[in-house]
């Protein structure tokens, strides 16, 4: 059954990224909806963003139409499609995207510390309270630290008073 080919294939893929603070811890789970003509596959992906919030993608097989279908972010993202190598790199693309969209959440966090008048000081101990999350995919790399702190001193020197 292609449900079956996918899941091997796609676990194969992305078994590097799993876990790593990177791509937000990442993780995935499989199940069957509803029996016999209305039974669907869901195969979904799970990663966080700097601070935790959960971020969720999902794939869902219909055996009856031999169909692939997801949502993406935006209508043409979106994915109907029965080849098994189309839904595969539909997946991967959206997995390589995920420390863009880690890094995206890391400065709007930080043009809202910044728009509430936090301090440079309260911006960087913020920083520095993501470095040491418990939660692993709410946590920040040493890559991000840096990126972060970049950003900070970029706001701050475009905003410094003459």
């Amino acid at each position: 059954m292609q449900w079956d080919e996918f899941l091997k294939a796609i676990k194969e893929k992305l078994s590097p990224f799993q876990g790593m603070v990177t791509y937000g811890n990442l993780r995935w789970g499989a199940h069957l909806w509803g029996e016999g003509e209305d039974s669907t596959y869901v195969f979904s992906l799970v990663y966080e963003t700097p601070g935790g919030s959960t971020n969720q993608l999902s794939v869902y097989y219909r055996p009856v139409l031999d169909r692939f279908e997801a949502l993406g972010q935006q209508p043409e993202e979106d994915l109907r499609t029965s080849s098994l190598e189309e839904v595969i790199q539909w997946l991967e693309e959206k997995v390589m995207r995920i420390p863009k969209i880690r890094l995206a959440k890391l400065k709007s966090n930080i043009d809202q510390w910044f728009a509430s008048g936090r301090t440079r000081m309260e911006m960087l101990q913020e920083m520095n309270k993501l470095l040491q999350v418990d939660f692993k995919g709410g946590s920040i790399t040493h890559t991000e630290l840096r990126e972060g702190i970049q950003y900070i001193l970029s706001l701050l020197e475009k905003n410094r008073k003459p």
